[in-house]
């Protein structure tokens, strides 16, 4: 983008750089007419060029300006200067909420519960009229220099590219998501329909990171990190944040749901619970908290009242991947004048984190795993044949209320059943429960090393529910879905195809997925079965060695399978 410093756009002369990204440039500016300064935000020149794009931008922006609410940032024009596309807005003295949180560590919880609120009600106020943020980040969240009147006031802003402005103008690929990884919604990455309660994940991501330092989820790379927003509970926040009660845990499981339904209604709703979870804490109300390290905390202070000390923080500690199971909490309180505690202080876990334990709200990883188990079952099978011995019919998995699909087995075969998540069958059992059980921190060394040595072991089937994707979803979409629930990139060989599994109309997908360490891969062949309008899918995956599965075995077993409910 060509440098606007001193230029004139319109009827603002720009003064300086404020900001830079991908798809604009924030510069402060002067209004020429009024003589006050403002936020000028130009979009990148590949944006502008398309008229579609143009057209809906400025639609777009004017209809974000008629939101008039005291926490989001106001919008004083959106229109065109030759070739350029710019918004103006109000200019904020002060900083955003990232800087603030690398600069000073966690908040204080009084000081970060009088940011939610305003927040949320930001959020809450758009959805009302019918605007999705789509870009909910501690970025897009300024913190104005206070005063005694107002001693924090939070703008939400970045509402100008949002909904479906990029996607409508054809100016993203298929499949493509608008946001960002560390905050982006399960539905969102999967290319489904958002509306507010994807803003509410997102949302409820920037709560976890104002408490603890960090975001929920953390990895190396970015497709690593979009997996374990579709497939991955977040860890719980007390670890971090020893001076917070435990049902806050519950309060943000709940938040992060992977499943829209099961979130919050609103966000005023879910902020609302966490006040409640924090001063409902009766042991510690209104007394001095311990920590593990033994160093008493503050005690209460009133929900949102005056500017609250801001004391320094420590690091926060490197995070060590962990998991929880708890349960969706009750009906929250309604809104009341209860005490929250004051204390912001960071404590590192004293102990290692156990190995993550992945509790699966039916996602497409039990396809990945049901086929693979169901694969496996069939690869062995064909061996036993070879050997003599009966293929199947030796055992049979009865099925339960968390996984109805019931099917034979060849004998040898170790069924590991995790009740409320899913099944895994095979020779080698505990090696691919580990491989699939935590997919983006998978260890291949063992089962690479029976795919050499011992090729008939290096087979199995995974099978489980499957709430997020349907038998509707496009082939793409499918695809895309399955490939986040497996314990590496996928690579898929063929197009969808139909078939009939328990007398259910399924699809069948075949293809490999590989060690992200480039030391084997795996073949595999899933089915995801239609169980009914507003039921979830059942997903089997059979996975072996390469050049390893064969399908008439694999047929043989799935003509023993039944759905149980």
């Amino acid at each position: 983008m060509p440098p606007l410093v001193g230029a004139q756009v319109g009827d603002y002369l720009v003064e300086a750089v404020v900001g830079q990204g991908g798809m604009a440039t924030v510069y402060r500016a002067r209004d020429q007419r009024l003589g006050r300064a403002v936020a000028l935000k130009v979009l990148a020149p590949q944006l502008a060029a398309d008229q579609r794009f143009r057209d809906r931008f400025v639609r777009e922006s004017r209809l974000v300006a008629a939101v008039d609410h005291p926490n989001i940032i106001p919008i004083y024009e959106a229109g065109e200067n030759g070739e350029l596309l710019f918004i103006a807005m109000r200019y904020v003295e002060g900083a955003d909420l990232r800087k603030l949180i690398q600069g000073s560590g966690p908040l204080p919880v009084a000081r970060a519960y009088r940011l939610f609120t305003q927040i949320a009600s930001a959020l809450d106020a758009a959805h009302q009229q019918g605007l999705v943020h789509r870009d909910v980040k501690p970025a897009n969240i300024l913190i104005a220099d206070g005063s005694d009147r107002d001693p924090e006031h939070v703008y939400l802003t970045d509402f100008g590219l949002t909904k479906s402005t990029f996607s409508e103008a054809g100016l993203t690929s298929h499949g493509h998501f608008m946001g960002t990884p560390r905050y982006v919604a399960p539905e969102q990455i999967r290319g489904l329909t958002v509306d507010g309660r994807s803003d509410l994940y997102a949302f409820a991501c920037v709560v976890y990171e104002t408490l603890a330092g960090l975001p929920p989820f953390q990895r190396d790379t970015e497709l690593a990190l979009l997996y374990a927003h579709v497939s991955h509970d977040p860890p719980p926040l007390t670890p971090y944040r020893p001076d917070l009660p435990h049902p806050v845990n519950q309060v943000m499981t709940r938040a992060l749901a992977k499943s829209p339904g099961e979130r919050y209604a609103t966000c005023r709703e879910f902020v609302t619970a966490l006040r409640d979870a924090i001063s409902d804490d009766d042991q510690t109300r209104g007394a001095a908290r311990t920590g593990p390290a033994g160093q008493a905390s503050t005690g209460t202070v009133p929900t949102p009242a005056g500017h609250p000390s801001h004391p320094s923080h420590p690091g926060h500690p490197d995070r060590t991947e962990r998991t929880t199971a708890l349960r969706s909490p009750g009906t929250s309180q309604p809104p009341g004048p209860v005490p929250v505690m004051a204390d912001g202080s960071l404590t590192r876990p004293g102990t290692a984190a156990a190995r993550p334990t992945r509790r699966r709200r039916w996602p497409v990883g039990v396809l990945a795993g049901a086929a693979a188990v169901l694969v496996a079952v069939a690869v062995a099978a064909t061996l036993l044949v070879d050997r003599g011995v009966t293929p199947v019919g030796d055992k049979r998995y009865p099925g339960s209320a968390a996984v109805p699909l019931s099917f034979e087995y060849p004998g040898h075969w170790e069924a590991r059943a995790h009740a409320d998540e899913y099944v895994i069958v095979s020779p080698a059992a505990a090696e691919f429960d580990a491989l699939f059980s935590v997919p983006i921190a998978s260890d291949w060394t063992a089962v690479n090393a029976l795919a050499g040595t011992r090729p008939e072991r290096a087979m199995g089937l995974f099978a489980e529910l499957n709430d997020t994707i349907t038998t509707s979803d496009p082939p793409e979409t499918l695809k895309r879905s399955l490939s986040f629930v497996l314990p590496g990139p996928a690579d898929f060989a063929s197009a969808l195809t139909t078939a009939t599994v328990a007398g259910h109309p399924a699809f069948r997908l075949t293809g490999v997925v590989n060690d992200p360490a480039q030391q084997g891969r795996l073949d595999l062949i899933a089915y995801i079965i239609g169980r009914g309008q507003g039921r979830p899918v059942g997903l089997i995956a059979f996975f072996c060695p390469p050049g390893g599965c064969d399908q008439p075995t694999i047929d043989r077993i799935l003509t023993t399978l039944q759905l149980t409910s």
